[in-house]
């Protein structure tokens, strides 16, 4: 009887518990395709210094984004020119825009390659943060095309909001 009446207090004493924590039904959305054009215009550009027979660039671009992301963005990047002719190229935009409807702005930081022998640009996005509506999207995905105009394509997902 003791060991029942012990029993039945604790778990009052457990739901009681439970009861007062705020669980949260939020749950990120699923992820969606993202996909559309990234074109860019080269505003900035220049050689910051060369070491065994590479060239590293220094520049600036301005872009308008269509599709997934409408809107446009400022970027800074570095760009390794290597003897052979490849180029490996680092990234950071601010974009400004909408996505799925909602609005605000997003860092997305951008790697990738240029490879001579196609003359194709290819490479990586990750949205790093965002605000307003976009505050909490988070994404990745991949770009391909030629200089100045790339597709873009990958996965973006809207993480509950954070309190």
């Amino acid at each position: 009887m003791r060991r029942k009446m012990l029993s039945a207090a604790l778990m009052m004493c457990i739901v009681a518990i439970l009861s007062t924590l705020s669980i949260s039904s939020a749950h990120a959305t699923p992820p969606t395709t993202a996909s559309g054009d990234w074109t860019y215009i080269v505003t900035h550009e220049e050689i910051t210094r060369e070491a065994d027979g590479n060239t590293f660039i220094y520049g600036e671009d301005v872009g308008t984004w269509t599709g997934t992301f409408d809107g446009t963005s400022d970027e800074t990047f570095i760009v390794v020119v290597h003897r052979s002719g490849f180029m490996y190229y680092k990234g950071l935009l601010d974009f400004t825009g909408t996505v799925d409807g909602k609005s605000g702005t997003l860092v997305i930081r951008t790697v990738g390659k240029y490879d001579p022998g196609t003359e194709e640009w290819s490479g990586q996005w990750v949205i790093i943060s965002g605000t307003d509506d976009l505050a909490n999207l988070r994404g990745q995905g991949t770009f391909r095309g030629i200089s100045y105009a790339v597709e873009y394509s990958g996965k973006v997902h809207f993480d509950p909001k954070q309190s």
